[in-house]
């Protein structure tokens, strides 16, 4: 029996028998030492379960991230495998309560309602003020959430890990198990058949997109024009897209919650860019227009803030570069955001924003960074730029320096399941959005993913001759130069 088979043979009898203890005594609260032991008994190796705890980290991050950006589909996919093995961990439970609640509201899933409201009390019975989990409990009842009580057992909810690579098996529920009839197969959600136009290339004027998950819906409009020069994409929900055209016009379309889609009166405009939900427009007389969300004033647009020449959108705060080399900074300055440094050089570029903290290049080619230090923003690499020149910077959950001889350093702690070099060679472009990055290698164009995808990978490579790459919270975006006329 080879390693794999081993692991697998050793996995399912550990979930049998964990199973097995929690059924004797339902009201028992399975520990995470409680699990390890069974586990070790059950044959699984330390390294094994190390594996384990580290795969259902992954799974929470992911679960996490997409759960801020309102993707309570994959949210509620990666949570619920969190909790399956770690049913102890109360921010866990906390995030797939969240995320099932999530479902319930947008989409009335009776199931997801009293899921929540079990994980929600699981939280309380191991962690008893637990604000978040008392308030999101009270909300279930006030709404009328289901209240009939599942047997919805965490340790047979979904497919079980297989350790060595990484990936899922479907496995067979014990016999008897409640709620899913014996010989059942419970398979995880990408093993499932694929929606007949879940990895189709969508196309309209001279844009081109390719599905991330398992959306189905229309990327953009049918008879887009075919002059778009940049597209901009929101990152929460669905996302709100921006069009610039070449003629300095704006289109928009998608997610307008906070009416972030809708166009105010603009006049020749030179850039756009998109926010968490708000939307920046710089027209050609160098002042910005702001528009959606405002809730932290990053809708707030300076008096007199003129002579601009490069903008870009945050979570909550706007950043517009003057042509003298200043930097203005207005909205949410909850992490120091929008605190320019007094000793700051004068600045040559911004960079594309998509989190809590702000990154600059200096006149002297090197980088700045202020506010959020949550996830190690400040280590910006400056040593490692030596004589290049920085042509392209990603401020994210990672942030990204592409230099003209073809390096990409990266730094900040990953708020997402992979991890990259801080030094990586070779790189002709990258590509970042929430929460996955696209590479492409300059040997031969090679595409290369990192993040979350639930697509064929092979149909990233149409990306190498796209002009330009947006990744979205559902699709990946691009110009292309054949457009359908």
């Amino acid at each position: 029996m080879d390693d794999d088979a081993r692991r697998q043979r050793d996995l399912e009898a550990f979930l049998s028998k964990a199973l097995e203890v929690e059924m004797e005594d339902p009201t028992r609260q399975l520990t995470g030492e409680d699990l390890k032991s069974i586990a070790l008994k059950s044959g699984l190796t330390e390294d094994d379960w190390t594996r384990l705890m580290n795969r259902v980290d992954e799974h929470f991050e992911k679960g996490r991230n997409f759960l801020e950006f309102g993707n309570h589909e994959d949210a509620v996919a990666e949570l619920d495998q969190a909790v399956v093995l770690a049913p102890y961990r109360v921010d866990i439970l906390y995030q797939c309560g969240k995320a099932h609640q999530l479902r319930w509201e947008k989409e009335g899933h009776k199931a997801s309602g009293t899921r929540a409201e079990e994980l929600f009390e699981q939280c309380l019975r191991l962690e008893p003020h637990h604000d978040g989990a008392a308030k999101g409990l009270s909300q279930l009842r006030l709404r009328g959430a289901a209240k009939k009580k599942m047997r919805h057992r965490v340790l047979v909810l979904l497919s079980a890990l297989v350790i060595a690579g990484g990936g899922f098996v479907a496995i067979k529920p014990a016999p008897g198990t409640p709620d899913v009839p014996a010989g059942t197969t419970i398979e995880q959600r990408e093993n499932l058949p694929d929606a007949p136009t879940l990895r189709q290339v969508q196309r309209s004027g001279n844009l081109i997109a390719i599905p991330r998950f398992s959306s189905v819906k229309a990327a953009f409009p049918a008879n887009l024009p075919t002059d778009i020069v940049q597209i901009e994409v929101g990152f929460t929900d669905d996302g709100h897209v921006l069009a610039l055209r070449e003629n300095g016009t704006v289109l928009a379309w998608g997610a307008n919650t906070y009416r972030q889609a809708d166009l105010p009166p603009l006049g020749k405009v030179t850039q756009v860019a998109a926010g968490w939900r708000h939307s920046l427009a710089l027209q050609e007389d160098g002042t910005v227009v702001a528009w959606g969300d405002n809730a932290e004033g990053q809708c707030d647009v300076p008096e007199g803030l003129t002579d601009v020449v490069q903008i870009s959108a945050g979570v909550k705060h706007s950043v517009a570069l003057t042509r003298d080399g200043k930097v203005v900074a207005w909205g949410s300055n909850a992490k120091g955001q929008c605190e320019v440094p007094d000793d700051l050089p004068s600045v040559i570029r911004l960079a594309e924003i998509c989190a809590d903290h702000t990154v600059v290049v200096t006149k002297d080619g090197k980088l700045a960074v202020w506010g959020s230090n949550e996830n190690e923003e400040w280590a910006v690499p400056n040593d490692e730029i030596k004589d290049a020149r920085v042509v392209k910077v990603w401020a994210g959950g990672e942030n990204y320096a592409l230099l003209d001889d073809d390096r990409l350093l990266h730094w900040g702690r990953a708020l997402r399941s992979h991890q990259l070099p801080p030094v990586m060679t070779g790189v002709a472009d990258v590509f970042s959005g929430y929460p996955a990055t696209v590479m492409i290698r300059k040997e031969n164009h090679v595409v290369t993913l990192h993040g979350a995808y639930k697509n064929n990978p092979g149909q990233l490579e149409e990306l190498r001759d796209w002009k330009d790459v947006i990744v979205g919270p559902s699709f990946f975006y691009g110009i292309s130069d054949e457009p359908v006329e």
